[in-house]
């Protein structure tokens, strides 16, 4: 219908071109569909917006609850550590103390024992001068 409408001598590139933009953008039927499909792609943008909006919304709102509830139960474990911890005192030293030793704190406390032990041989080598002189 359209190529109809150009005579033969009239029939160029930019004539045919500028006859069918004419003839698009002035015919009422093709703009209302048009308008329609922009419509549609526009409420789909917005619904797609929406949806996504909402379940950015939902997450944050996850996550400050998540927070809210750690920090609150820390509080709590810290409050009750606080209040129970003269009671258990005992308890944790026992079991420090009956805890399985690493090698070098074995090093360490035999040392400990065996710097105790000459110290206390050379008080005696002392005591043991001292008791001579005093004869």
């Amino acid at each position: 219908a359209v190529a109809s409408g150009i005579t033969p001598l009239q029939k160029s590139l930019y004539t045919t071109l500028a006859y069918l933009v004419t003839a698009i953008t002035t015919d009422a039927s093709i703009q209302k569909v048009e308008v329609e499909r922009v419509m549609r792609l526009y409420d789909a943008f917005e619904a797609t917006r929406a949806a996504l909006w909402q379940q950015e919304a939902e997450k944050l709102r996850r996550r400050e609850v998540l927070t809210t509830v750690k920090s609150r139960l820390r509080a709590l474990v810290d409050e009750e550590e606080r209040l129970t911890f003269f009671e258990h005192a005992d308890a944790i030293e026992r079991q420090a103390w009956l805890a399985p030793r690493t090698r070098s704190e074995r090093r360490w406390s035999r040392m400990k024992e065996w710097k105790k032990d000459l110290r206390e041989y050379h008080e005696k080598r002392q005591g043991g001068r001292d008791a001579l002189a005093d004869i």
